[in-house]
């Protein structure tokens, strides 16, 4: 801030720092009336000063004081001809002030007061500035208040130091009190009031001090933006920018940060290219914002930006960069910040050190940070600060035990020393170790609470967890988002749901909890409904948001917003993002689009074996297995090592193509080629395999050399197999063992039913009922869905309540009389209900795959391909007149069940008629 000299009109002159380096000479006449100084006692106290300390001449005005300067020009008489002092008195005034406010900027009061003491003659800029730094020192109001109670001549400018003192360190009702006693007051007295009540939240009062304000200037609204901004008021930040006179730097950054703080990065990007004049502060911004926003690749780009722009990087910028350099494991990067460290004044600054021993913890590099760690420890730059980052490199990449003896060789301990410990036990499931250093720990913050409350999600004690955040002091937006993924978690949705409405602030992860939550509790529906609503507020979503929200397409076969999210990845900067375009790829498998699917797979720029492993899972699902083997190879020669996912997706191609040998073979090199040992998941594909080529005693017997008890999946699929070829012993045996493990296991019933059926066994069918009613046994019910211009039209079989259910009935009693005419004929084992042939045929012409496929040749546009999706195998029956209904319709209908996809064409389906 500059200090000037005014005249009688109160009109602004030279400001001081122009005038210190101008001083008058014989040839230059001061259009300024003669001085005072003020002649203090010769040693004089802060504490007591004596009654006529003040005491001063008339004829000799205020030296230098900002404000209180009036002009007689022209007939005032030059300096040289009449001065009240010398030259060398002005000099040591000047020099003495200028050494003030240097030791001021340092933090050294000590050393101010000196100078401050053995002045002979001191102005009002000198009280002020000694005002300055008792007021803006914490602890210290008290002396400021004593020190202004002295000021001889106290000027508007003293009255603003002194309420920026209490504003900063006193509540708000002393400030309004000082401020209405204020003589006088300038633009920077409100703006001080204004930028007080704005820091405090009390947003109100800041608008009302705004109104009522006489002039106001870029400050005043600076501070009005900021202060909307902190309290999560962007759309009055927006307002206020949007009518601001004058926009200052201060208020673009404000703006651009309140995007960044609620994840509206497309709006604080546009703000940035549009901003007239940047400085560090707004290119800071937008670096932690990105990274902040998980986009951590996008902050290192305007890093680079920045430097080429020669705009000089500080403790802020290098934290934010390093921070993004954790995060995505570029060491490299992180190394080459260290040596841009090394070659600047930040080579022996704390927190330049601090920030690269945090990214070389972060990194897995421990050695590299304890090598640093010990260099700044020589060189007496630790602090507390650098032994937690270093205690928290030891937690992420060491045992508990190295962890303990490092925190107790701490010398001082803080907060977050005592954070790090609790965080560290809890991640690691030692709950009882984090409970017991909680309750040791002096003070707790809202850090410590969260630690527990997610460290006791973690670990499955949601009760406990439950108490805690009951108790917590203060909730974070960690501690909410903990809660909810906990009631997620354990399929406590209306809890889940309550807590999330209650929440007062909400951020990306939380919004992340609840649509990851959905989908993972088979409510994909609800997710994509509150991924929508998450877009409407602006909400930019990040991998994990697209991960749960494709997922959930995938469930729903929701290809409409599945290609809409696709639209959104490649107008944002994941479009370049493996992860990104590993979950379209899946998602387009799981939708039934194999090409769209291969398609991006091509345009992948970098594929990791996520990528790979999806397309050949794709494959694999359509029964393409020849091109999920031959991709494989592919793989392979790119030198790619497989995991056992992949060997999971060859396996389920060999199964899905009927390559019983192939499949022997792959399973076998699994374990000696590649050191991966089976899982349940593998056998499982082993004994489909086995079993639907009809080798029976072959599964039964890889079931048996299992190195782990066997699992109720893979009884499930034994007994699958028992139906196809009607093995009644295999079948009881398969059915006993999953009941065993499985009893409320209903497709254990249904398929053991299914088998006594397909032999006339009417008797037994009737027994396995009876025993699912005794059982509370409760068969899931099969539906069908297809999606119509993003609306998702569901069936059930019998289905009754439809709108368009005439039209569909009439659809289907056209299309049984076109099949019957090309040769179908009903199979009739398929129904399982000991009824006479003709009902037994009505009931299978309304299964829930039939209706649906109905509603979509009356829809869908002839030439587009009619997808159809069920929650349950599809039977026998519809298989056979689905084959017929694509010959007759001449139309080609994708039908994806829980084994695999079907496509069906001409009278053929991609199966073969083996699934």
């Amino acid at each position: 801030m500059y200090h000037y000299l005014r005249n009688r009109r109160n009109q602004r002159y030279f400001p001081l720092p122009f005038i210190e380096n101008f001083l008058p000479t014989k040839h230059c006449h001061w259009p300024f009336s003669t001085f005072t100084v003020q002649t203090p006692n010769a040693n004089p106290s802060l504490e007591a000063v004596p009654s006529n300390f003040h005491a001063h001449s008339p004829q000799r005005p205020n030296l230098l004081s900002t404000h209180n300067l009036t002009s007689t020009h022209p007939a005032a008489p030059s300096l040289d001809k009449s001065p009240p002092f010398d030259q060398n008195t002005l000099n040591d005034i000047i020099s003495s002030n200028k050494i003030i406010t240097s030791y001021i900027r340092s933090g050294d009061l000590s050393s101010a007061l000196r100078v401050f003491r053995n002045m002979t003659v001191k102005t009002t800029v000198t009280w002020n500035a000694m005002l300055a730094g008792y007021s803006r020192k914490p602890g210290k109001l008290t002396e400021a208040q004593k020190l202004f109670d002295q000021i001889p001549e106290k000027d508007t400018v003293s009255y603003n130091i002194m309420l920026a003192g209490y504003v900063q360190n006193s509540d708000m009702e002393t400030v309004w009190s000082f401020f209405n006693s204020m003589p006088s007051k300038d633009i920077a007295s409100w703006n001080t009031m204004i930028s007080g009540f704005a820091q405090k939240g009390a947003m109100a009062k800041a608008r009302e001090l705004f109104l009522a304000m006489p002039e106001k200037n870029s400050v005043t609204w600076s501070a009005m933006i900021s202060g909307y901004v902190e309290c999560g008021a962007l759309e009055l930040a927006e307002k206020f920018f949007e009518f601001a006179a004058v926009k200052s730097v201060v208020a673009w950054t404000a703006m651009i940060s309140g995007y960044m703080k609620f994840g509206k990065i497309e709006k604080a990007e546009r703000l940035f290219k549009e901003m007239p004049v940047k400085n560090l502060v707004t290119w800071n911004a937008m670096i932690a914002g990105y990274v902040e926003n998980c986009r951590a690749e996008d902050g290192l780009k305007i890093f680079r930006i920045m430097l080429r722009y020669g705009i000089r990087p500080n403790h802020s910028s290098l934290s934010s960069v390093l921070l993004g350099c954790s995060e995505l494991s570029a060491l490299q990067l992180g190394k080459q910040v260290h040596q841009l460290v090394c070659k600047s004044s930040l080579r022996d600054d704390t927190t330049a050190c601090t920030s690269l021993i945090s990214m070389y913890c972060k990194c897995g590099v421990l050695d590299d940070a304890w090598k640093l760690f010990l260099e700044t420890k020589s060189k007496d730059i630790v602090n507390t600060v650098s032994y937690n980052i270093m205690l928290a490199g030891y937690v992420q990449n060491s045992d508990m035990e190295t962890v303990w003896s490092f925190f107790n060789s701490m010398p001082s301990k803080d907060i977050a020393s005592w954070n790090t410990m609790i965080s560290g036990f809890a991640q690691k499931g030692a709950m009882a170790k984090a409970r017991e250093l909680f309750l040791a720990m002096p003070e707790k913050n809202s850090v410590t609470w969260s630690a527990m409350i997610s460290g006791y999600v973690e670990c499955g004690a949601l009760e406990l967890a439950e108490k805690f955040f009951e108790f917590a002091a203060v909730k974070s937006v960690v501690a909410w988002t903990a809660m909810i993924s906990g009631y997620m978690k354990f399929g406590k949705i209306e809890k889940a749901e309550r807590l999330f409405k209650e929440m007062p602030v909400k951020n990306l992860v939380t919004w992340n909890a609840m649509i990851a939550g959905y989908v993972e509790n088979c409510r994909a529906e609800d997710g994509l409904k509150i991924f929508r609503i998450m877009l409407r507020y602006g909400i930019r979503p990040n991998h994990s948001s697209l991960s749960s929200v494709l997922l959930g397409c995938s469930e729903l076969s929701a290809l409409q917003l599945g290609k809409q999210v696709h639209q959104l990845v490649c107008k944002s900067s994941l479009r370049d993002d493996t992860t990104a375009c590993t979950s379209l790829i899946s998602m387009y498998c799981k939708c039934g689009v194999l090409d769209d699917a291969w398609k991006l797979f091509l345009e992948t720029k970098s594929k990791d074996i996520v990528s790979w492993n999806a397309m050949i899972s794709g494959y694999a699902q359509h029964g393409a297995g020849e091109k999920a083997l031959h991709l494989f190879e592919e793989m392979r020669g790119e030198g790619i090592r497989p995991d056992w996912i992949t060997f999971v997706a060859v396996l389920l191609a060999c199964n899905h193509a009927g390559l019983v040998d192939i499949g022997v073979r792959y399973f076998d090199s699994m374990v000696k080629d590649y050191g991966v040992e089976p899982r349940p998941d593998h056998y499982t594909c082993m004994v489909d395999l086995l079993g639907r080529a009809g080798k029976l005693v072959e599964a039964v017997d890889l079931i048996k050399k299992m190195p782990f008890k066997p699992h109720s999946a893979i009884f499930g699929t034994l007994l699958g197999a028992c139906r196809i070829h009607k093995n009644l012993e295999l079948a009881e045996f398969a059915a006993q063992n999953l009941l065993n493990l499985d009893p409320q296991s209903a497709a254990g019933y249904v398929q053991l039913a299914n088998v006594y059926a397909a032999t006339n066994k009417w008797d037994h069918v009737a027994r396995v009922r009876r025993s699912m009613k005794d059982n509370k046994v409760v068969k899931t019910p099969g539906y069908s869905w297809i999606e119509i211009k993003s609306t998702v039209h569901e069936f059930r079989s019998g289905d009754r309540v439809h709108p368009e259910l005439a039209s569909i009935h009439e659809k289907l009693n056209e299309l049984e009389k076109k099949m019957k005419l090309a040769g179908y004929v009903p199979d009739l084992e398929s129904a399982l209900h000991d009824v006479g042939e003709e009902q037994k045929e009505q009931l299978l012409l309304w299964h829930s795959e039939k209706l649906a496929i109905a509603f979509g040749l009356i829809v869908v546009p002839y030439g587009t391909p009619i997808r159809v999706f069920k929650n349950l195998r599809v039977c026998g029956d519809c298989h056979r007149a689905i084959k017929y209904i694509s010959a007759v319709e001449r139309r080609e209908i994708i039908v994806r069940d829980t084994v695999r996809f079907h496509h069906f064409k001409g009278g053929c389906c991609s199966c073969g008629d083996y699934w």
